[in-house]
């Protein structure tokens, strides 16, 4: 089975022109959260292309790209090359984070927990990397306190992307965070990456999860009960699923 980094090897392209990934409500959200903070050194963990830390651009003096994903990191620096702030970017995993001690003002990773083999320990090292005082933030899938909608949510993901890990609850999140030496200062949930939806096509064709993936999905949505589709914000429109990516937002701060 393919590794999330040689997976995001190949699709690379599509996450840097993605409409969920590029922009949405919860990184505005997290912009205004960080308020009037600026010249921060910013380490943004599984950067991918880099959308989360560039949408803080105008807080940062310098921002640091980490991901394990060589391809990735070209794209990275390919987008951060339309910033007039110093970038740097460096080949490494969540769980052994090649930064010193205490390194960033702020460090961040988004849609990417969820595929974290150990998120336990990423958080660990995110905290590490952080200077005391300093800030964690998360954005990632929203897992589901109701375990059958949960059940769902993660046949969902696993059909879409079979790097998938879990998708964490809120109270999952307050558990892991908290455990990190770091204290809660905002935790949302019930957030959407692409509010109305996205067609679970354009879904699989971002993931390029492939016919058979995409066949599937529709096919278990189709049994799945219209009470469990709704808690989880799926929506049927004349015949066509729409996925509205929910997520959560959280900022912690180093004791």
């Amino acid at each position: 089975m393919q590794t999330s980094a040689e997976r995001f090897n190949t699709i690379s392209e599509n996450f840097t022109k993605s409409e969920v990934h590029r922009l949405s409500p919860s990184m505005i959200r997290f912009s205004e959260l960080i308020g009037g903070a600026r010249d921060l050194t910013i380490g943004d963990v599984a950067c991918g292309p880099g959308h989360f830390g560039f949408s803080l651009a105008g807080h940062a003096a310098r921002i640091v790209g980490i991901d394990p994903s060589h391809n990735m990191l070209k794209q990275f620096r390919d987008l951060g090359s339309k910033f007039a702030i110093p970038l740097e970017d460096r080949i490494g995993t969540a769980e052994d984070l090649p930064a010193a001690d205490e390194e960033f003002d702020l460090t961040i990773s988004r849609l990417a927990p969820h595929h974290f083999s150990n998120v336990r320990k990423a958080i660990a090292q995110m905290t590490r990397v952080t200077k005391k005082g300093g800030i964690v933030g998360i954005i990632d899938l929203q897992g589901c306190e109701n375990a059958r909608c949960d059940t769902i949510l993660h046949v969902l993901e696993m059909l879409h992307d079979p790097t998938h890990v879990r998708a964490y609850t809120a109270s999952q999140w307050h558990e892991i965070l908290s455990n990190s030496g770091l204290k809660i200062e905002h935790l949302e949930n019930g957030l959407s990456e692409k509010p109305g939806g996205i067609t679970i096509q354009r879904w699989c064709e971002i993931a390029s999860s492939g016919p058979v993936a995409e066949a599937a999905i529709d096919e278990f949505l189709r049994i799945c009960g219209s009470s469990e589709l709704a808690q989880l914000g799926i929506e049927c429109r004349e015949g066509i699923f729409y996925y509205p990516v929910r997520s959560l937002l959280a900022l912690a701060r180093r004791k």
